[in-house]
């Protein structure tokens, strides 16, 4: 499996002059690092930033932490257990520029355990992708670095608002069933271009596994940013979903079921975060996991 990851670079404003490559981590080692996102800290506070700005991590089942692909969720876990992010609050989200530079990144919740559904299902994704998870009260920002070991076989064409060609090429896709009932949710996809595409889903988007049924409202246009740009080690999109874009409780703290998907054309592969079987697709929000703990949300006028 092809793992690409930045070198981390200490330079000279920092103290000091070498540059060491970053060990690839086993699948749920921690990772240490401090922000902005490919810089390290000076050597003389690295314990100390170890401990305190650690990224919180999303929850993974021990299988997963050894490398191997977890059972489906018993009768007695559901994936909404056993997959989990932490919710990372911060007073000020980042700029929406597609570089993934601010420090606030290095607060966020990282999710690098994905799973391919196509072409072999229950396997580790072939190509490495880091998510991170902010949200401030007004709101929710997901940053996505998808390392691509052929970056030139990256496939971006589409430009237009809601493009039918966005689903066929390299894209990212967000699933919020905000109100945790398995039933409805919001959906955003961001190509390497930042092309966009939202709709809305009920009742799981019944009678499409892709996004083609009269349960999914393909002319919901909801109001939000997203900026990408492609990169030699693959592409990185940074997307921020305002809260107003949303209906959810009125209650604090409070949970949504959220999960993510990858299309990688070039090796004809869909990944998730949390596993998807054949033959549904991402709206299959009952099998999503939980974004848990978020609490004091500004709720404007649903728009």
């Amino acid at each position: 499996m092809s793992k690409r990851h930045p070198e981390f670079t200490i330079n000279a404003s920092q103290c000091c002059s070498f540059r060491y490559p970053a060990v690839p981590r086993h699948r749920g080692a921690p990772r240490h690092c401090a922000a902005p996102l490919y810089h390290a800290a000076p050597l003389a506070t690295a314990l100390l930033l170890t401990v305190t700005v650690l990224p919180a991590r999303a929850q993974v089942a021990p299988e997963q932490e050894r490398g191997e692909f977890p059972p489906a969720a018993s009768s007695s876990e559901t994936s909404h257990e056993r997959y989990q992010i932490p919710a990372v609050r911060v007073e000020q989200g980042p700029v929406i520029d597609g570089v993934l530079d601010d420090e606030v990144w290095g607060r966020a919740a990282l999710i690098d355990e994905f799973v391919q559904q196509e072409p072999l299902e229950g396997a580790p994704a072939t190509e490495w992708t880091e998510v991170r998870v902010l949200y401030d009260g007004a709101n929710l920002y997901v940053g996505v670095l998808a390392f691509d070991s052929s970056p030139e076989s990256v496939a971006a064409t589409e430009m237009r608002r809601d493009g039918s060609q966005i689903r066929n090429e390299d894209n990212f896709q967000i699933i919020l069933d905000t109100f945790m009932d398995s039933n409805s949710a919001y959906m955003f996809v961001v190509s390497p271009l930042g092309a966009m595409l939202d709709q809305q889903v009920v009742r799981e988007g019944e009678g499409s596994a892709r996004g083609t049924s009269s349960n999914i409202n393909l002319e919901w246009d909801g109001v939000w940013d997203a900026s990408a740009r492609r990169t030699s080690e693959g592409w990185v999109a940074e997307i921020r979903i305002p809260m107003v874009t949303l209906r959810f409780p009125s209650a604090s703290p409070q949970s949504w079921g959220i999960n993510f998907m990858r299309n990688i054309p070039h090796r004809n592969e869909v990944v998730f975060w949390a596993p998807i079987p054949l033959p549904y697709g991402l709206t299959r929000v009952s099998l999503a996991g939980t974004l848990s703990g978020i609490e004091g949300l500004s709720r404007g006028r649903d728009l």
